[in-house]
């Protein structure tokens, strides 16, 4: 049987690659502005194939290239260029654009964008090494890195991705509701399995609609047995980026796998159903100072399992989490679970339905990234995690709140009073917002098992043709890959 799994398994990734990088094709190469490639310095396929789709942004190329890139790069010393990370993005930017290394029979296409990537990732604990890495996690880095490296008084191009989410939280008891918004760059879509249906002729394979992953994203999510949660658009960005989880957890060796899956994606959306509108006639809103608490059962726990770890060396907070993740399913399991994540800097804290101040039998569900976000503000990690429990695990909320009364944070049991860093207000933002009509002009796909491994590309529309680029090679595409990629770029139209 795992023969035969594995036999499927490479048939399935040796087709992916091939049916992604339209291997056998005659395809025909593109030169010219803009379709220069970006050479391979070492599994860098991820960062090439996103700034490829960067390019499709006006916003981006105004800000990066022309005129503005010799702004930015006169303006240095030049002993600085080299090290500035908005040099070093104005003269990739720049360079691509103007064609000079996408020329037919050209001696130097392609450019290497290695002190690029040395700025960019540097101090980063991932994007400064040779590794493969996450695209999606990329793009959220590398936006915010553009984002906090623009100048005051300076357009900000990012805010051509951003765009506010509007939760809706509705006491189910007495129907009043709360509404709060939220700063987003990529709307995430699971693809459920009740949405996936067998593709025939095709071992293993299946297909779902694009409309079922969308919908599920906007339909109420029960928090407990009290609260019921929306989520909605406050504002449409002039390009959207659109994830598709494409890989999820093998519930069997709880195990990282991907999915084999085509999705049926529109080259046009409209999302004016998923507009938020905020408090409407007729409901009543929730009083500021009460606090919600999303009550849920606490999950049972092996009680000898935890022991069998305890006894290996592991704490008790990591023991307790793996037997809850693994389901009860025994010590060996949970502790194949824990020698996979021993990099991961949260594996002691305590288990999400034993967050400290939650109270017994509750569920904080309080997420890394909200907590690091509140820490970049320069709250301790003690801080950010009482704000995010009192306002619902809402960043925004929790951000003002402890802005304002940080030194009512009741200390940490254990810990020695320290004095705390001075917290940094955040730029105020005004996001763009139009009508919720878009077309897909970009997409870039992964071949691979993990999104850690394997290799990227990036399928951008050009004019009325697609384009496939494969780092430094850059042609014409003449079956564009749309179902089998993992981040859609959308144009508004």
């Amino acid at each position: 049987m795992h023969n035969q799994r594995t036999k499927t398994i490479f048939k399935f990734s040796r087709w992916e690659w091939s049916r992604i990088q339209e291997d056998g094709a005659n395809l025909v190469n593109a030169y010219g502005p803009g379709m220069t490639g970006l050479i391979n310095i070492g599994s860098s396929c991820y960062m090439n194939s996103v700034i490829q789709g960067l390019l499709l942004v006006p916003d981006f190329c105004e800000r990066f290239g022309g005129a503005r890139a010799l702004e930015t790069l006169h303006s240095l010393p030049p002993n600085d260029v080299f090290k500035d990370f908005n040099a070093q993005l104005a003269r990739l930017v720049s360079s691509m654009m103007s064609g000079d290394y996408a020329l037919p029979d050209g001696p130097h296409n392609g450019i290497k964008p290695t002190q690029f990537k040395r700025v960019a990732g540097a101090n980063h604990p991932e994007f400064q090494t040779a590794k493969q890495q996450d695209a999606e996690e990329y793009v959220r880095y590398i936006i915010e890195k553009i984002s906090s490296n623009t100048p005051a008084g300076t357009p900000d191009p990012t805010l051509a991705f951003k765009f506010n989410k509007e939760e809706r939280l509705q006491d189910v008891n007495t129907g009043s509701v709360r509404y709060t918004n939220q700063e987003e760059t990529i709307l995430s879509l699971p693809v459920p399995k009740l949405a996936m249906h067998p593709l025939p002729d095709q071992e293993n394979r299946f297909t779902a609609e694009f409309g079922s992953c969308l919908a599920s994203v906007f339909e109420p999510e029960t928090l407990g047995e009290r609260y019921q949660k929306t989520m909605r658009f406050k504002t449409f960005p002039d390009f959207l980026l659109v994830q598709l989880q494409r890989f999820t957890i093998d519930e069997t060796n709880f195990q990282q796998k991907k999915l084999d899956v085509d999705i049926q994606v529109p080259e046009h959306l409209d999302l004016a159903a998923f507009r938020g509108h905020g408090l409407q006639d007729g409901e009543v809103a929730m009083p500021e100072n009460e606090e919600v608490v999303a009550l849920a059962p606490q999950p049972a726990v092996d009680e000898n399992a935890v022991a069998q770890l305890e006894a290996m060396g592991f704490s008790r907070n990591a023991s307790m989490k793996a037997v809850i993740e693994t389901k009860n399913n025994g010590a060996e399991a949970a502790a194949e679970w824990l020698m996979s994540r021993l990099d991961d800097p949260t594996i002691n804290d305590p288990p999400a339905a034993q967050v400290a101040g939650s109270g017994a039998g509750t569920s904080a569900h309080i997420d890394n990234e909200s907590v690091a976000t509140l820490e970049g503000f320069g709250f301790t990690r003690h801080e950010a995690r009482y704000g995010l429990q009192k306002f619902n695990f809402d960043a925004n909320r929790a951000a003002e709140w402890l802005f304002e009364h940080r030194d009512e944070v009741p200390q940490a049991a254990g810990e020695p009073a320290e004095a705390a860093p001075a917290a940094v207000a955040p730029r105020a933002v005004e996001m763009r917002d139009g009508n919720s009509t878009y077309q897909l002009v970009g997409f870039i796909s992964h071949m691979g098992s993990s999104p850690h491994s394997g290799h990227y590309v990036a399928h951008l529309l050009r004019g009325d043709q697609w384009v496939l680029f494969n780092d430094e090679k850059v042609a014409y595409s003449q079956q564009p890959p749309k179902q089998l990629a993992y981040l859609y770029i959308y144009k508004r139209v």
